[in-house]
């Protein structure tokens, strides 16, 4: 009987967990749902103790289309991009310039001006058409209403699955283009056209069937393209082709994303043409324009930032009532984390120059150097294939005293305590001269000229104390034969200067 009992509830707990997995039928569109954790911070408090309010409930509402515009996107890799999504992040993209009216991003997903079929299409265009009315006047479709008052149009279209790119520059007509005073008078018309199309296959006749349709919607606009003023633009991109990695995938998927990056690009282009015409700069603004799109493609680097585009947008559009957050997903969340991984190796990160604070040992990064002989000058160290831009430098010897030569006359170049074969001593660019005025007789140990050379019998006291030279001339010839002048206690016992009695020489040790 216990075990019955059990089996019961058991099962009514099953029960109530697989009703939770079920949607609630009364719950409204894009009403909040806990459908992941969020990482723990600092900067962040539990909020579950507090409801939303009614306004912060319908600000979330209000905008849960353009959250599933974001939230798409993380649901798989290689997922076809939706006009949901472009919509919106070029919407976010488009407000980022100072004056965002000189181009127009319409959306119009919402109807096929694209379509095959022509008879379709008729239908689409009596849907946008001109309405005549009784004053004889005329109403226009409202995607008209700031493609008319605006210089550039970026439209990206859809046709058979493959993203298309169109860039159109516009103006007004100038002269005498009223010939009828009727309703077909156009206007304006486009100067300049771009279609920019990645794919090859099929390329041509997607770049046919969208001039002609879009000859057809422009002109219900009074908008003119015609093969005569309008000049065909080329912004030259890469062709996108099915590999990956070493495996063939339909190709679909990227070009939603390069048509974003594409559209992007441009808004970037016209930033800079806003900055030129608003400093009055000079320069050729078709070479701005309508460049090649120099740049490799990165399909996930394009997807994310589309994402934070179209959460920025949803952010904004909701008065920052709903903000970014990093979830950690549940297995009932629909997410798959394979699905978007990109990262194929333990080293991805490896790349990253990050600065571990309790890293050790520290000095991790090994230079080796090459010793290059200097003929008629003592061997310096540099890089073998380093190649100053300036003549190198030689460190030049003091030469032995020459009673002919006053002490004013002589110099030494370079650190004269320093051992010939020395790294301190090497130096691999030209660097400043430094004259000491000599010392009478002294000369260096191991240098050719000290061969040759010998301590007279006035004997100097020399404290040799880095990086400066320091001479003390001694104030009579009273001095102990074995005396030693040390450094300071803190310098190495390689520092010290031993001076003996006259005929000695100085020596390092």
């Amino acid at each position: 009987m216990a075990t019955s009992n059990e089996n019961q509830a058991k099962g009514k707990k099953t029960g109530e967990k697989r009703a939770r997995k079920n949607p609630n039928p009364n719950q409204k569109r894009g009403q909040p749902t806990a459908a992941a954790r969020l990482i723990s911070s600092p900067y962040i408090k539990f909020g579950w103790h507090k409801p939303l309010s009614g306004e912060v409930k319908e600000a979330v509402q209000r905008v849960s289309s353009m959250a599933d515009s974001m939230y798409m996107l993380q649901i798989e890799r290689e997922r076809p991009i939706e006009s949901l999504s472009i919509r919106n992040g070029l919407f976010w993209e488009q407000r980022q310039l100072v004056n965002d009216s000189m181009v127009s991003t319409p959306a119009v997903d919402h109807i096929d001006l694209f379509p095959d079929d022509d008879a379709l299409f008729q239908e689409t265009l009596r849907k946008i058409g001109k309405h005549f009315m009784d004053d004889n006047t005329f109403a226009m479709h409202y995607l008209f209403s700031k493609m008319r008052t605006r210089e550039f149009l970026i439209l990206p279209v859809e046709v058979h699955g493959y993203w298309v790119t169109v860039i159109a520059q516009m103006r007004r007509k100038t002269g005498d283009f009223l010939k009828t005073g009727l309703v077909e008078d156009l206007d304006r018309e486009v100067t300049n056209l771009a279609i920019i199309d990645p794919v090859l296959t099929n390329r041509e006749y997607r770049r046919t069937l969208i001039t002609s349709r879009l000859t057809s919607i422009l002109c219900e606009g009074c908008i003119e393209l015609s093969d005569t003023n309008t000049a065909s633009r080329d912004i030259a991109v890469l062709e996108i082709n099915g590999e990956e990695d070493g495996r063939v995938s339909d190709p679909k998927w990227k070009t939603g994303l390069v048509a974003y990056a594409i559209s992007r690009e441009f808004l970037r282009r016209l930033k800079t043409l806003q900055w030129r015409r608003d400093h009055g700069v000079s320069s050729n603004e078709e070479d701005l324009l309508w460049a090649p799109f120099e740049e490799h493609y990165n399909f996930d680097a394009y997807r994310q930032s589309l994402m934070a585009a179209c959460a920025y947008q949803t952010i904004e559009m909701s008065g920052y009532q709903v903000r970014l957050a990093l979830e950690v997903p549940s297995e009932d969340s629909n997410y798959q984390h394979k699905s978007l991984s990109h990262i194929n190796n333990s080293s991805f990160f490896e790349r990253d120059e990050k600065w571990e604070v309790f890293q050790s040992p520290t000095h991790t990064f090994i230079v080796r150097l090459g010793v290059e002989p200097r003929p008629e000058a003592r061997p310096r160290l540099s890089s073998p294939n380093y190649t100053p831009m300036s003549p190198p430098f030689v460190p030049l010897y003091a030469a032995a005293y020459d009673a002919e030569t006053t002490p004013r006359e002589a110099s030494f170049h370079g650190n004269p305590l320093r051992e010939a074969h020395s790294e301190q001593n090497a130096p691999v660019a030209p660097m400043e001269q430094h004259n000491l005025s000599p010392i009478p007789g002294l000369s260096l140990v191991n240098s050719p000229e000290s061969m040759h050379a010998s301590l007279p019998a006035d004997v100097v006291k020399q404290e040799y104390d880095e990086p400066t030279l320091k001479r003390h001339l001694p104030d009579d010839d009273d001095y102990d034969e074995d005396m030693e002048v040390d450094a300071d206690e803190d310098q190495p016992a390689s520092k010290k200067l031993k001076i003996e009695p006259s005929g000695a020489e100085m020596e390092m040790y």
